[in-house]
Formats: structure tokens, sequence, C-alpha cells
């Protein structure tokens, strides 16, 4: 994560927030991060990151947001923040990531 970090700010990204690694107690943890001006070719965002971390992605229309998110050989999970649940759940509906699973009482 911290490679990725120190990409993102060496290509122009902005750190809004975390961004550092400290050891507590004998563990490393990464604060929880936000990153601002980042664009596709950084690491931060064509990898899987396992981190604290959200990079913060313009975008001028839903269709660019959707294709801009599936614009990934991975997927294992993503989330929808949206004005409403229905505006939610037709871009959600859309994403390509994540396994979706049904469950009965027995």
């Amino acid at each position: 994560m911290a490679e990725q970090i120190t990409e993102a700010k060496e290509k122009g990204a902005r750190i809004l927030a975390g961004g550092t690694v400290e050891i507590l107690g004998g563990g490393t943890y990464l604060r929880p991060t936000v990153i601002a001006d980042v664009t596709p070719d950084m690491a931060i965002v064509r990898d899987e990151s396992f981190g604290p971390v959200l990079p913060v992605i313009p975008f001028d229309d839903v269709e660019e947001a959707i294709a801009q998110a599936n614009d990934t050989i991975y997927g294992l999970s993503a989330a929808v923040l949206a004005g409403s649940t229905a505006e939610a759940e037709a871009v959600g509906t859309r994403l390509e990531a994540g396994a979706s699973r049904s469950t009965t009482d027995r």
C-alpha cells in the first residue's frame, strides 16, 4: 500500500486524509486514506489494493463512471453512493464486481 500511495503522489495525486504507515503495538498499520487527483494509470487505481484506501476518481456522467469501474481485470467488491436507493441499484446492477448470493431459511 505504501508503494502505491508513494507512486500516486509522485504522479500528482493529493492525499486528503491518512496516507501514513505506523507501527503500533508490534503491528504495521495504514491510516485510512483518501486520495484525490488519481488517474487510471496509477497502481492505486489499476491494481487491487487491500488496505483502507479510497481513491477519488472524477467522472462526467454515470456512463463514464460505470465504464471506469468495470475497466479492470479485478473486481472483488464495489460500492455505490447515490442520492437514492433506486439510483444506487441502477448503477450497482451494471458493475462487474463480486459474487452474488441468495440465502434461504433452513
